[in-house]
Formats: C-alpha cells, structure tokens, sequence
C-alpha cells in the first residue's frame, strides 16, 4: 500500500470519527431537549472579516419557556439570503437547564449541516485513499 493511500485513509477515519462525535453530540442534545414554538426577531448580519464583499445573515429567535419566561438565542448558522423571515414562526429544540445557550431552531439545515460536511470530507478522503490504493496496487500487479 502506498504511503499516500495510508495518509488518506487514516485522514478519512479521525475524520469519520470527528463525523461520528458530531452526529452522537447532536442526537444527545435532541434527545435531552424540549420544544417550543419560537418567533424570528431578527437576521444578524455578519459581514466576513477577510472578504468583506461577503456577508450571512444569522436569524435571533426569541421563545418562551412553559414556566413563562422569554428567551432569546442567535442561531450558529447563516445564510445569505436569509433562510428566515422576521416574524415567521420557527420550532425550537431547546436545554431546559440551559435554555438561553443551547438552544437550536428545527430545521435540517441548522440542526445537521455541521455533521454533513465533515461526513462528506471523510467519505471524500477514504474514497480518493481506496482511489490511490487501488491505483498502485494495479500498477504494482502490472509491473510485476
């Protein structure tokens, strides 16, 4: 096996283990949380440091817990457009002993895009290792 294939595979596996981590640190944190309707009271904009050309809204929602009191939280995610309208109803899985800093509006986007993209590069790095072991197995069966 090439030195190169090994190197890809290994990046691709603690990547794939990072995805894993993600992925169970997600289903923990929905499996604890509680839901509420919450409503968009504002798009942050966030204009990219380096580029400054670049920009991504990031939706403020603000919810009220079943004991009555208000909170509010700005979502990790951006987009530009925005995703949501200000004043449009949005699900929120929320911590109760942390509703103000854990909490996550319900959609694919912001509940799984952090896992997706990093399952995408480890199937991308062990592919292009099974890519480079079967590259250099063929030509070291040929050249022999």
């Amino acid at each position: 096996m090439s030195y190169r294939a090994v190197i890809l595979f290994i990046s691709g596996t603690i990547v794939l283990l990072f995805a894993g981590f993600l992925g169970f640190q997600q289903l923990n944190l929905l499996s604890k949380s509680k839901t509420v309707e919450g409503t968009i009271t504002d798009n942050y904009l966030e204009v990219n440091h380096i580029h400054s050309n670049l920009a991504d809204y990031y939706p403020v929602v603000t919810f009220t817990t079943p004991d009555g009191k208000d909170h509010s939280f700005q979502s990790e995610v951006g987009s530009d457009p925005a995703e949501f309208k200000i004043g449009q109803h949005v699900n929120v899985y929320y911590q109760p002993s942390d509703p103000d800093n854990k909490a996550q509006i319900n959609s694919w986007y912001d509940l799984w895009i952090a896992f997706a993209c990093v399952l995408f590069f480890a199937i991308l790095f062990l592919t292009a290792g099974f890519v480079e072991y079967a590259r250099t197995r063929k030509s070291h069966i040929t050249s022999t």
